[in-house]
């Protein structure tokens, strides 16, 4: 069964070819940064999986019915390409959303002072959802926000992994017009341009600095695999991770992790 494990691991490596000789670290800015937020979304071409389907006029991605490319390789993925996107045919339109308005009034309700800009910002924020099809119906649901800087040479990936539900049906993330995923992107959008944000003015350079780093480990409540990443933050509801990946800070890469989700190892 696929797990929100696999989806942490799938997105990293998406992540990691897109960004490998990007720098991670933002500069110093001396005044509040000015942000632009994109209607568009990330490169289909280099910072999502090739099989993902983006739903026209959305910046919401759909991926999980694949297979077909381990066999038949660029055939293979039009194959699952197509997979991905039968199986939201009849509910794209409850999908169809998008989240450059959301994350634009969420940055602008911050406690720290920015500027909301329309074109032309120190960073430049492209968000998207994607919900990962499993075998049982259900579909796994996350957001990420990609922080484009330094004029493109700079790049830094925020990912929320959000939950599970059924795709429709009366509990589903389409159920009355879309109502569970449209409150879950208000609340991943929240969440996400504080800990932007938070990271634009520098507070987790303490945390990152290797003699002051506390790793964390955590098991995800849907499997046994053992996660770990630098803590940046912890919250009531949820822990700001820097994943670490063969036993290296993944430093393009911030995670959110509901607590709901996860069961704490020592």
């Amino acid at each position: 069964m696929r797990t929100f494990n696999l989806l942490w691991a799938g997105a990293l490596f998406i992540i990691l070819c897109g960004c490998a000789t990007r720098s991670t670290v933002y500069p110093e800015f001396k005044q509040p940064p000015t942000i632009s937020v994109s209607k568009d979304t990330v490169s289909t071409m280099t910072e999502t999986a090739a099989e993902d389907h983006l739903i026209p006029g959305s910046q919401v991605f759909v991926a999980g019915k694949g297979g077909a490319a381990r066999y038949f390789g660029l055939v293979g993925m039009a194959i699952d390409k197509s997979r991905n996107e039968s199986a939201v045919t009849s509910t794209q339109d409850a999908l169809r959303l998008s989240f450059d308005e959301e994350l634009s009034q969420a940055l602008k309700r911050g406690a720290r002072p920015v500027t909301v800009s329309p074109s032309g910002g120190d960073v430049l924020l492209l968000p998207a959802a994607r919900l990962v099809m499993r075998d049982d119906e259900r579909s796994e649901l996350s957001f990420r926000v990609t922080a484009r800087f330094n004029g493109d040479e700079g790049r830094k990936n925020y990912l929320y992994l959000y939950g599970v539900r059924p795709l429709a049906g009366e509990d589903g993330w389409t159920a009355n017009q879309g109502r569970s995923f449209k409150q879950a992107s208000g609340e991943a959008m929240d969440r996400l341009a504080n800990i932007i944000v938070d990271d634009l003015y520098g507070a987790y350079r303490q945390s990152t600095d290797p003699a002051g780093q506390r790793i964390v480990r955590w098991k995800l409540l849907t499997g046994e695999q053992i996660a770990s990443g630098v803590l940046l933050k912890d919250e009531p509801d949820f822990l700001v991770v820097m994943p670490v990946f063969r036993d290296k800070p993944m430093t393009g890469i911030v995670g959110v992790l509901p607590k709901a989700l996860i069961r704490l190892q020592p």
